[in-house]
């Protein structure tokens, strides 16, 4: 039946005769229900979508979410589909979806290796969904690189900072630089000798992690020893 007043009849016949029935039927107009609202957001950014049934009143609406009003707000850490199920006061039922895509935030993430004797240290970026950063290098400097080099002329506890941004905010992680002193070594022994005499040589050593002495006795000939 097209929606309006229309006309039914039923006839039921036996061996006796037969007879008709007729009443009015009464069809509803088709209503439209639509959601409306972004298709796109970051992670966990709130949006507004709304709902709207036409030719027809609303008598319930249903969200995925488990909301139960006209219109919400919703969130979500992932992409994912977003829809509702309207019904109306004649118990008709609608339904409408939006496949809601979500942008990571980014995640600020570095490594660097602390050598034994250079005072020039390279910072690798390995941020995940970045697309800027900001360096605070715990000397004073600064960078936009992607992976700077600090250089740090002197010994102590540095913190280092780095800022990943992308369109959809921004996340910091720090660490922990220590650079100490990498010790000293004095020959100790004659600077003159007789043909064919012995002498000793000593090392003098200070300082953290030295456990190999190298010896050069010649131009052409070495000697290593453990301390």
């Amino acid at each position: 039946y097209a929606p309006g007043t229309d006309l039914a009849t039923w006839a039921a016949t036996n061996g006796c005769g037969g007879q008709d029935t007729t009443i009015e039927v009464e069809v509803p107009p088709l209503g439209a229900f639509t959601i409306n609202g972004p298709d796109t957001l970051c992670a966990y950014q709130e949006g507004t979508f709304t709902s709207a049934l036409s030719n027809a009143s609303l008598s319930s609406i249903a969200w995925s979410s488990g909301a139960d009003s006209s219109n919400i707000l919703f969130s979500a850490s992932a992409s994912t589909a977003l829809y509702a199920v309207a019904t109306d006061t004649n118990n008709c039922t609608y339904s409408d979806t939006i496949e809601l895509h979500i942008n990571p935030g980014p995640q600020a993430v570095f490594t660097f290796t602390t050598p034994s004797c250079d005072s020039l240290i390279t910072f690798l970026n390995v941020s995940i969904n970045a697309t800027d950063q900001q360096w605070d290098l715990g000397n004073g400097e600064s960078s936009t690189v992607a992976s700077p080099v600090g250089h740090y002329g002197s010994y102590g506890n540095f913190t280092i900072e780095l800022i990943a941004f992308n369109a959809c905010g921004s996340d910091t992680s720090s660490q922990q630089l220590t650079l100490g002193e990498t010790g000293t070594l004095d020959l100790l022994g004659p600077d003159s000798m007789c043909i064919g005499q012995q002498v000793g040589y000593s090392v003098g050593l200070q300082g953290p992690d030295i456990s190999t002495v190298q010896w050069s006795l010649s131009p052409s000939d070495s000697a290593s020893a453990a301390i």
